[in-house]
Order: C-alpha cells, then sequence, then structure tokens
C-alpha cells in the first residue's frame, strides 16, 4: 500500500500508464456528474435510476446489477473482498450496504472516481486506480471477484493467457492477496438464462475457485 498515494479519497500509483477501456468520455462524465450530485446513492435508488438513459447508464445504474450476487449473500456478508474491474461501482454499492469490508481496483482513473462516489458514504469501501500487473497491496482477502472482466483481460494483463482458464492461471500475483481459505468468484456473462454455479477453473495455488459461469 504504501506506493499508493491518497487523492480525493482514492489511492493512486505514480506513473501510471493509461488505461484505455471506457464507455466513451461522453456517458462517463455524465454518470461521474449525476452521481456526485446525487442524495440517494443506494442500490435500489430511484434517484439514480431515474437518470438511465441508454443501455450503459442502465448498466450502470440499474438495481437489477445486484441480483448477480443475491444468491451468494450469506458467503459474501462481513468478508474481506477484492474486486477486480470495479466499472462504476454497481457491485461495489452492493457489497458495501452488505457490510462486506471492500477494495475495489480499477484500472480507468474516471471510472475509479465514479466507483467512489457511488460508495462515497460507504467507510468500509476503499478504491484502488491501478493496474492489475502493477497492484500491491499489505493485507490478503477472503473472497476476490471477477465479474465481467476475464473476457477483456488479455488487452490489459500482460500475464493474462488466452482462453478464460489460462487467463487465471497465468495469473501467479493472485496468490500474493489470497488467505489460504480464499475463494475467488468469476462471472462471465451467460449467453442465454440465469447464471449458474458449474464446474470449478482449474486450481491456482492460494485460492479455492467458485464460479458463476453461463450453462451452456
Amino acid at each position: 500500500m504504501n506506493k499508493y498515494t491518497l487523492i480525493q479519497d482514492i489511492y493512486m500509483p505514480s506513473g501510471r500508464p493509461p488505461f484505455a477501456y471506457s464507455d466513451g468520455e461522453v456517458t462517463e462524465n455524465y454518470l461521474l456528474d449525476r452521481i456526485s450530485r446525487a442524495d440517494d446513492l443506494s442500490v435500489g435508488s430511484a434517484e439514480l435510476a431515474g437518470i438511465i438513459r441508454d443501455w450503459p447508464t442502465l448498466y450502470h445504474l440499474s438495481p437489477a446489477r445486484a441480483d448477480l450476487l443475491r444468491p451468494l449473500s450469506s458467503i459474501l456478508k462481513g468478508k474481506r473482498i477484492l474486486e477486480l474491474g470495479s466499472g462504476c461501482g454497481a457491485i461495489t454499492r452492493y457489497l458495501g450496504e452488505l457490510g462486506c469490508q471492500v477494495l475495489a481496483l480499477e484500472g480507468s482513473e474516471r471510472r475509479a472516481r465514479i466507483t467512489r462516489a457511488r460508495c462515497r458514504d460507504l467507510s468500509q469501501v476503499q478504491v484502488v486506480c491501478d493496474s492489475w500487473d502493477s497492484f500491491e497491496w499489505d493485507h490478503d482477502f477472503d473472497i476476490i471477484l471477477l465479474i465481467g472482466v476475464l473476457e477483456y483481460s488479455s488487452l490489459f494483463v500482460k500475464s493474462a493467457g488466452i482462453g478464460p482458464a489460462r487467463k487465471i492461471a497465468q495469473f501467479p500475483h493472485i496468490a500474493d492477496v489470497c488467505r489460504p481459505s480464499s475463494e475467488l468468484l468469476r462471472h462471465a456473462p451467460p449467453r442465454s438464462g440465469p447464471p449458474v454455479l458449474d464446474e470449478p477453473l482449474p486450481a491456482v495455488p492460494g485460492y479455492k475457485p467458485l464460479n458463476i459461469i453461463p450453462k451452456e
């Protein structure tokens, strides 16, 4: 954690390379502005639902985003969680409301600021703007979340291979932030039907994989 400087309540490294993933400057500036001015930041906020205007804002603001993890609330509640790729904070917010100790890692500075704005009233949520390759932290985690991340990892993670299982298996850094009993929760968007629990990914030393993957 010593490599980061806390700037506007976000942990920032020095000399961070640009991170290209974005839903577009106009959309993300709109989200940052409206979320920063909102009074009700909760998962079920009618105020935030009222500013949805297109697919990207629906994705980031819909209360239904939390439904992905609601069936696992008893597993997640109160745990120390590393969220890889927090985006604009929809899942981060839900985890914070569950009472989790959350570290949200996001490579895009603007999206990290949106995550921070969405969770600004949740003291147990911390936000780090950094890439996975250079991420460092002094504490370990009970659960690591990768939601909608693996399909893009080869673009932003130097150690990622080809194919979801290989991408995880080639993240040796992941064991450094796990407890011996840690679990990894991975979600890939389903092609049809709801997400389901399925066969685990190949084991990686340092964590137990727990998948949410689509049923073919």
